[in-house]
């Protein structure tokens, strides 16, 4: 797992990790990046464009939008966005009743 060394506090045997900022994560490595999607991200949503899958994932205050091929079997690709216009591609996924 990758957490910055210094990143989280002890309290009473407990550890509470601090949030990551945007330009922190930018700051890493792709494989780091990742890594932190997969262990610290939330998944949201996902949807289709061409053949191709894109999930999006919350971190903190930013979110990060995973592309996979379903051609390839593979990640083709990922952005990171701290703006809400970011999201609109996603609302019609969203059933509000």
């Amino acid at each position: 797992m990758f957490i910055q060394e210094g990143r989280f506090n002890k309290v009473n045997g407990c550890k509470f990790y601090f949030t990551m900022s945007f330009n922190e994560f930018k700051a890493l490595s792709n494989d780091q990046q990742l890594t932190t999607v997969w262990q610290q991200g939330t998944y949201l949503l996902n949807r289709k464009v061409g053949k191709s899958y894109l999930n999006l994932y919350a971190l903190d205050t930013f979110f990060v939008e995973v592309r996979y091929s379903t051609l390839t079997n593979q990640i083709t690709g990922w952005r990171c966005f701290q703006h809400t216009i970011g999201l609109e591609p996603y609302l019609w996924t969203i059933n509000v009743v």
